[in-house]
């Protein structure tokens, strides 16, 4: 519905505006997760709505990728080596839905790619 829709484009854009201050996803999960608590808390008094987000911070320069999720599937990384073998590594790094805890904090994790290598997410 609309405000389902209207809400889904504030967390959007909070998350946005805290990426581009905070380049640790961590960091931008823990802050959303406070602004949506003090937001309905304080504003609206209720309850934040649960949100399941899985945020990946790529640098193309250093191929390095920096990953949090917060209660989502974590991604996966779909290795293929010289050979054309083929694994996946799970990313191990998780945290509540945002909206759970008001306090909850999410942890990071850095991934380093290489150039046949895929990441892989999935959604609902």
């Amino acid at each position: 519905g609309l405000s389902a829709a209207v809400g889904t484009a504030e967390l959007k854009f909070t998350l946005r505006t805290l990426l581009r201050q905070y380049r640790d996803p961590a960091v931008a999960l823990r802050l959303l997760n406070r602004l949506l608590w003090e937001s309905y808390r304080g504003e609206r008094k209720q309850n934040p709505p649960l949100v399941p987000l899985s945020i990946v911070v790529a640098n193309f320069k250093t191929r390095y990728l920096s990953v949090a999720v917060a209660g989502a599937e974590p991604p996966m990384i779909l290795r293929r080596d010289r050979d054309g073998n083929t694994s996946t590594e799970e990313i191990k790094c998780g945290g509540l839905m945002i909206g759970t805890l008001p306090e909850e904090e999410y942890e990071r994790q850095i991934i380093a790619m290489g150039a046949s290598d895929c990441l892989l997410m999935t959604t609902d």
